[in-house]
């Protein structure tokens, strides 16, 4: 339902949330760089997701990927989750030599 309700006016949430075609986000200007790094991540991950029963999604996202302005703002996004990632490897390695650890101590 929520899906559904985004997606019947989709440029709504891309001018509000990405702020595509030059159009701004609210000020300060951190929280807008936040809020627009957050509505890519959102896109994104619908698009994979959605985007095959929503196909709105995916034309979506091959565009803001074309804007030249949100250019910087996307390449933010994928070093941020390639970060997350290979901390969540990190941390499970973390675990494991742990586990390992403790289970030559007994």
């Amino acid at each position: 339902m929520f899906r559904q309700a985004v997606t019947d006016d989709f440029a709504q949430f891309l001018h509000h949330a990405i702020g595509v075609q030059g159009h701004p986000l609210p000020p300060p200007d951190h929280a807008a760089e936040k809020l627009r790094e957050l509505g890519l991540r959102c896109l994104r991950a619908w698009s994979t997701q959605f985007g095959v029963a929503y196909p709105q999604l995916a034309v979506a996202y091959e565009y803001v990927k074309s804007d030249t302005q949100l250019l910087a703002s996307i390449a933010s996004v994928q070093r941020r989750e390639q970060e997350e990632a290979r901390l969540k490897v990190r941390a499970r390695v973390n675990i494991f030599y742990q586990y390992n650890n403790l289970q030559k101590k007994k």
